[in-house]
């Protein structure tokens, strides 16, 4: 293959064609990297700080040029598109302000020596993003990369390759030089040659967990590179008691249905415990989701979701509903609305409380949600734990002991009470254990992942 082409997953139309970046083009990056490093680190902080400062301003007068191409390219509507846009702009002050917090020099005067630790860049990084949030989520390794003076080459999702190359455009307008950041576009081939690269010394990815996987066994043979990994999550959401059940319903709405439930920290698993409140309540949540409007990015008025992002994404999903229909799950809410274009499909509602041990523990990148009653928070507990994932997971509850309880038994990177499983703040860590990744926390975090301590005794004497 040497050309692919973008597709709108709202028409299912050819949006632009591009060509492959071959693997010689690869080592032709990488040669150029290893020829720019020196130069790139021995920018000051500050001379980089006013290129990234450039790249936020470049971002805010093509704010809305970005948020067409999001929604275009994606599917997501306008509306989530934009707020999109609006982090990734911000995380560019947010990571400025965690290089001052996380990363500083500093000494420690002894009787006759001078103990230092300062930090360095680690080279070369690979950072491979996803689709769903092309701009916001690469953004979130490739620009505390380059604060602390790596080299970049970005290979975003194939499905996402038109807001990657709006992204480049910025960044080098803003003045990053071309040698210290690249683009490499095509699929599965072009990722792994950057990945096994023998010159590449690190590797940034967020993405889904058999991707990670496969990239782990690319890297067995060298252990030496440094691999973050940010995955998915069978997420869950426990509701024991509350005031107002619609507040509550629109907050499994959006942990549910948001990006048409294509996030990574999207809810999963509802787990409810038995109560007249909780038995009204989703009553409540299921006539909130038979009025969820579905449609393309320019339709009015615009709706609450999109398509998915692919055909293969839409027969994944069915395939997903079909796996709860065969293990005894009960329907609660199947709409039959149809589309004559586009990757377009509907919420799907499940009680799974008989059978949930029996279904496999996969992430359904979709608008796809299972139901379990359970009789007690410890039962909650125990079911939310039942999942090699560790993503995110929260507690909808008027106790804050029952809060202290969770928080402190739920095996989970993100933990919230009294709101949605996702819409992660940028001024926090964000990330799993488990199969959601591999302990390295991105979000605020993510500068962690970017450089290596230095250690340094320095004798007070000279010899």
């Amino acid at each position: 293959m040497t050309s692919f082409e973008s597709i709108n997953p709202a028409t299912e139309s050819v949006i632009q064609s591009f060509r492959v970046t071959s693997c010689d083009d690869i080592d032709s990056f990488v040669a150029q990297s290893q020829l720019s490093f020196n130069v790139w680190k021995d920018v000051s902080v500050e001379d980089r700080i006013s290129i990234l400062k450039r790249f936020a301003s470049c971002l805010e007068k093509k704010s809305n040029i970005f948020s067409k191409v999001i929604s275009q390219e994606n599917g997501k509507p306008y509306w989530e598109a934009n707020l999109e846009v609006k982090a990734s702009i911000s995380k560019i002050d947010l990571v400025i302000n965690a290089y001052e917090q996380r990363v500083q020099s500093y000494r420690i005067d002894t009787t006759d020596s001078v103990l230092s630790t300062a930090y360095k860049p680690i080279g070369t990084l690979a950072v491979l993003g996803p689709f769903n949030f092309p701009l916001l989520l690469p953004l979130g390794h490739i620009i505390p990369a380059l604060l602390v003076g790596n080299i970049v080459l970005f290979k975003p999702s194939e499905l996402t390759s038109m807001v990657a190359q709006l992204c480049t455009d910025c960044l080098y307008e803003a003045g990053v030089p071309h040698r210290v950041f690249q683009l490499v576009l095509g699929g599965v081939e072009q990722g792994q040659y950057l990945v096994s690269h023998p010159h590449i010394h690190g590797v940034l990815f967020t993405g889904g967990y058999h991707t990670a996987q496969a990239i782990s066994k690319t890297l067995s043979s060298t252990p030496e590179k440094m691999l973050a990994l940010e995955c998915g999550g069978n997420n869950p959401l426990i509701v024991s008691s509350f005031n107002d059940a619609n507040r509550v319903a629109e907050c499994l709405i959006k942990s549910a249905f948001l990006t048409s439930g294509q996030r990574c920290t999207s809810m999963r698993r509802l787990i409810l415990i038995r109560s007249s409140q909780t038995d009204s309540l989703l009553d409540v949540f299921l006539d909130q989701v038979a009025s969820l409007t579905i449609g393309s990015c320019d339709a009015d008025p615009e709706p609450f979701m999109g398509p998915l992002i692919s055909a293969n994404a839409r027969d994944n999903y069915l395939t997903s509903i079909d796996v709860l229909r065969d293990a005894g799950g009960v329907s609660l809410f199947e709409s039959h609305q149809s589309f004559d274009v586009g990757y377009f499909v509907t919420p799907t509602v499940f009680d799974v409380s008989n059978c949930y041990q029996s279904i496999p523990d996969t992430e359904c990148f979709g608008p796809l949600l299972q139901v379990i009653w359970v009789d007690s928070l410890e039962e909650a507990v125990a079911v939310a734990n039942h999942t090699s994932y560790g993503l995110s997971a929260s507690l909808i509850s008027t106790s804050a002991q029952e809060f202290d309880y969770v928080y402190q038994h739920v095996r989970a990177g993100i933990i919230n009470w009294n709101k949605p499983t996702n819409g992660a703040s940028s001024q926090l860590p964000f990330g799993g254990i488990g199969r959601s990744g591999n302990f390295r926390p991105a979000g605020y975090f993510s500068i962690d992942s970017c450089v290596y301590p230095v250690a340094s005794i320095q004798n007070k004497e000279l010899l």
